[in-house]
């Protein structure tokens, strides 16, 4: 998801991540490229949705601002939607309680 984000954010990106490494110098007609263009870019800004499911998902997908999908049981679902409340408002600097 962050590669995606900053591609989304950025006129010209390059990521280094835990996994992935988005751009080394390559070799491109004569020159080097180190940076990436997306084309054509959003015209505003995208709505982010993911699976939230587990503690871990739960708590990343709040804590980056996306929007929490959850499944199950409408009990199973309410702690989720409580756990997804507890953090989405320390993202922001926002007491929940």
């Amino acid at each position: 998801m962050d590669v995606i984000v900053t591609s989304w954010t950025n006129e010209v990106f390059a990521f280094t991540g835990k996994h992935f490494v988005f751009l080394r110098r390559i070799p491109d007609r004569g020159s080097t490229v180190s940076t990436l263009t997306l084309i054509p870019k959003p015209d505003r800004q995208v709505e982010i949705y993911q699976a939230a499911t587990s503690p871990l998902s739960i708590d990343y997908v709040a804590r980056k601002g996306f929007n929490g999908v959850f499944t199950g049981n409408p009990w199973t679902a309410r702690d989720r939607l409580v756990r997804f409340g507890d953090v989405a408002p320390r993202r922001a600097g926002i007491c929940a309680r």
